[in-house]
């Protein structure tokens, strides 16, 4: 092979080439790809056409897999003949073999021909016109891999072992062409599984305007392309089915193959591979020197209170630097950050905690319980011990005791059961709720919302945006407006109400003491203005003014989140602590 050029230049570069009439017709420039040697995605079915001016392209691919033998494989390829048929090959049907009529029936699960069991990777549908045919892929492929389908982006999916979202396979459509594509990877990952080869069956149609005659000699011209795992056959000619008013037609038929991994994915079979699995080093310690001493988070090879293994001990503490948990923050579908824990669905947990130096502390032992992918990204985020454990780990790893809720350091934890509280006061005082729900798409201004972990001002802005949607966006307007009497843009005095002065009549028809009022509005008014005059809009003087009034100007964005936040709580317990004295 010619190395001079990257394959990837190479492919990349066919795209834009003009080919003449006569390598359009050869179907070189489809050749030269070898598909069913592509790395990254695999058409496994295709009806697709391709029109301008002076060329049509026609394709069809079909796929069928066969069990993974040498001779399989020569058979297969001793000829360019399909030994199934896509109209009828994977679909249940009746036949007779003799001549009373005596019926059997084939679930269309295999197909036994010249000795080669062929069974089905995917199906062509046909409605008889009522509907458009397609393509489908085998239902087993799809639990293989639990895959669900994302119909706005045709595409199946899935979560693996480790927790991450993979694309399986790509459904592409336009009017009646249709392709689909599997990851390359999953695809092999799944042929290995079942032991088998896959075979694309190929005839492609190609007409050209321009009389290549004189190229052929005027004559059918006739070519043979093969290698060890593909076999196609050319055959060029005049146009003789009329279509349109092309003068050169070509045909390109024959089968190639793509081979399985030698095993599975190797996560699927961990429970047999335990000594295949890996683990990342973490610090732990300095010695003499200042130099960082690092262990494995292997359980197996740590002590604990059963078994002195001669090193360091599961309940190591390993610290990290905050920035370590926005990864998680910010997909709230896969991960449930809570002020102690991460969950990625079912899939894994790791416990934390936050020390009085602001670093995230984890036992090593636990890092060795979560995918080794995401031990490398904690890994990242490693620093040199500093401080101790908390008091609140103290109490519940080793004294198996609750702490007082007081001792949990993060105020979104304190700040999410206050809130919680109201909206259940509410409903149990007047059947409504403070806070109207958060819709699906909003949701994850709840889950996501915490102290922000570094000090860019995105994610100061997006943790005001999320503040202002739970409390003032989501004040219930209706139910106030029923209990105050006044409706949104009604004026008092000259000014149009908004929601926080609905909020303000209502608590003083409650008759709750001015100076509770005013702390309550105070503090959800700060929140709605910089959220206002800063995320919503082009930070400048009226922003740095309010940071300056609500005393947040020379604090750290976590600082300034943190205070907010702890002005909510507060404003949120004396509406509660009012309302729960109501008769």
């Amino acid at each position: 092979m010619d190395r001079r050029v990257p394959k990837v230049l190479d492919r990349s570069s066919q795209n834009g080439s003009m080919l003449d009439s006569l390598s359009f017709l050869k179907f070189e420039d489809w050749i030269r790809v070898k598909e069913h040697e592509k790395n990254d995605w695999i058409i496994v079915a295709r009806k697709w056409r391709e029109e301008n001016k002076t060329r049509l392209s026609d394709f069809f691919t079909f796929s069928a897999m066969v069990p993974a033998s040498e001779e399989n494989r020569a058979r297969v390829l001793s000829n360019c003949e399909w030994e199934i048929h896509h109209d009828f090959f994977g679909k249940p049907s009746f036949y007779a073999t003799d001549r009373d009529h005596a019926w059997l029936y084939d679930d269309g699960t295999k197909k036994i021909v010249n000795n080669i069991e062929f069974r089905p990777f995917v199906l062509y549908r046909d409605f008889h016109g009522y509907k458009p045919s397609c393509f489908e892929l085998v239902q087993n492929f799809l639990l293989y891999h639990n895959a669900f389908f994302e119909q706005e982006e045709r595409e199946y999916r899935f979560i693996d072992e480790d927790g991450e979202l993979q694309k399986l396979a790509r459904i592409k459509e336009n009017g009646d062409s249709q392709v689909i594509e599997v990851d390359a990877h999953w695809l092999k990952d799944y042929l290995a599984a079942n032991k088998c080869f896959l075979v694309r069956f190929h005839d492609h149609r190609r007409f050209a305007k321009e009389d290549v005659s004189d190229l052929t000699h005027r004559v059918i011209l006739q070519e043979r392309f093969s290698d060890r795992y593909y076999l196609l056959e050319l055959y060029i000619g005049e146009n003789e089915l009329g279509i349109q008013d092309f003068r050169s037609f070509s045909i390109l038929v024959g089968k190639d193959i793509v081979l399985p991994y030698r095993t599975p994915d190797r996560r699927k079979i961990a429970f047999l591979l335990d000594d295949d699995k890996k683990y990342a080093n973490f610090i732990i310690d300095l010695d003499e020197n200042g130099a960082p001493i690092e262990a494995t988070c292997d359980e197996s090879k740590l002590s604990n209170y059963f078994e002195d293994r001669g090193t360091p001990h599961f309940l190591t503490p390993v610290l990290f630097k905050r920035e370590v948990l926005k990864k998680y923050y910010d997909e709230p579908s896969r991960y449930h950050v809570t002020s102690n824990s991460i969950r990625c669905l079912d899939l894994w947990h790791l416990p934390f905690d936050i020390t009085e130096e602001g670093l995230v502390q984890v036992w090593l032992g636990d890092l060795g319980r979560i995918p080794y992918k995401e031990q490398l990204h904690w890994k990242r985020c490693n620093v040199l011990p500093k401080g101790t454990i908390t008091k609140r780990r103290w109490l519940t790893d080793f004294l198996a005791e609750f702490p007082d809720p007081s001792d949990i350091p993060d105020p979104i934890h304190r700040f999410k059961a206050v809130y919680t509280e109201i909206q259940s006061l509410f409903t149990k005082k007047f059947g409504e709720l403070l806070f109207l729900p958060l819709s699906k798409e909003d949701s994850h201004a709840y889950e996501s919302l915490h102290l922000p972990v570094t000090e860019e001002w995105n994610e100061f802005d997006e943790q005001m945006l999320y503040l202002s949607k739970l409390l003032v966006d989501s004040l219930n307007v209706k139910f106030l407006s029923k209990k105050t009497g006044y409706k949104i843009n009604d004026e008092i005095n000259g000014r149009k109400l908004k929601q926080l002065d609905l909020l303000e009549l209502f608590l003083k028809k409650l008759s709750v003491p001015e100076k509770d009022i005013k702390s309550i509005i105070s503090s959800l008014r700060a929140v709605w203005a910089i959220r206002s005059c800063g995320p919503a809009h082009r930070k400048g003087k009226e922003f740095n003014k309010l940071l300056q009034k609500y005393g947040l100007a020379k604090l750290s964005n976590r600082k300034k989140i943190d205070k907010l936040v702890k002005n909510l709580i507060q404003a949120l317990a004396l509406i509660g602590e009012h309302v729960s004295r109501l008769e």
